[in-house]
């Protein structure tokens, strides 16, 4: 975070603008975009076969197989067989090896030959539901449709996993820093007032003021201790001789702090609070 002081003898000024901050946010918030629209594109990629069968009466109606394939960021293809009912005799599971790997597809019997579906799949659970389903329509006239859906995606339930934690991965970090606030503290003898201001990109401004009266104590605090001044010296607690964060902590009498934004600096944090003290200390 930048931080920038203004001096004179009657003000003090401190300004903390996250630039930083929002700039790598606003950099993982693109890259959640990005991110987001191959993850769409990758749900959407695959092979999608459709069975749709409609019979009139007992002897006469028509099956329509669709067979839909989405190449990832490219345009579809579509396959379409229309079949009369009566040409369609069973159906069975067909066992392919893709990818040096065993898949599963449906494969309709019809007088012509066999047609299988291009959408397969790595189990043949879904395969052996559909085939009963399509044999269970083909034995039974009353039946006046039937609706089947195989759909093989480029994309399995690991690769989801995986993708959506790398997704939220960039989209909280990214919420994070451009949460981030800025902030002004002032101080000014003239007006005998203390006063802060807060804003960020997606908050409104918070602006308080306190009289300059009501400061008691600035301290720094390190590793989440207190390290409070003596004599203008800093007491260490003997388990924070190594502090790896601080931020400087101005008490109010009210019983209310104003915290100053935390910083991997942590002689700079203390150094601000002594010039803080310093400038409370010296007459206007």
């Amino acid at each position: 975070m930048r931080r920038t002081i203004q001096k004179t003898p009657t003000q003090f000024i401190i300004r903390y603008l996250p630039i930083r901050a929002w700039l790598f946010g606003g950099a993982l918030f693109a890259t959640f975009a990005l991110l987001g629209a191959v993850l769409s594109g990758a749900f959407a990629a695959g092979t999608v076969s459709t069975l749709e069968c409609h019979r009139r009466d007992r002897m006469m109606g028509e099956c329509i197989l669709k067979d839909i394939q989405q190449p990832l960021y490219a345009d579809k293809t579509e396959q379409i067989y229309n079949l009369p009912l009566t040409q369609v005799s069973s159906a069975n599971v067909t066992q392919k090896v893709q990818d040096n790997q065993p898949v599963y597809t449906i494969t309709l019997q019809t007088q012509s030959g066999k047609l299988d579906f291009n959408a397969v799949q790595a189990s043949d659970r879904a395969a052996q539901q559909a085939v009963q389903q399509i044999n269970q329509f083909l034995k039974t006239p009353q039946a006046q449709s039937l609706n089947i859906t195989y759909r093989y995606n480029t994309m399995t339930v690991g690769d989801s996993l995986y993708f959506g934690l790398r997704f939220l991965g960039f989209l909280l970090p990214g919420c994070v820093l451009l949460l981030s606030p800025g902030m002004i503290l002032k101080l000014d003898k003239t007006t005998e007032r203390i006063t802060v201001i807060q804003w960020g990109l997606l908050q409104k401004w918070r602006i308080e003021t306190f009289p300059l009266s009501y400061i008691w104590k600035v301290q720094c605090q390190e590793n989440s201790f207190l390290v409070a001044s003596d004599n203008d010296q800093i007491v260490h607690p003997s388990n924070a001789i190594n502090p790896q964060w601080s931020n400087v902590l101005i008490a109010l009498t009210i019983g209310e702090e104003i915290a100053l934004p935390a910083s991997i600096y942590v002689d700079q944090e203390r150094q601000l609070a002594q010039e803080l003290r310093a400038f409370l200390e010296k007459s206007g």
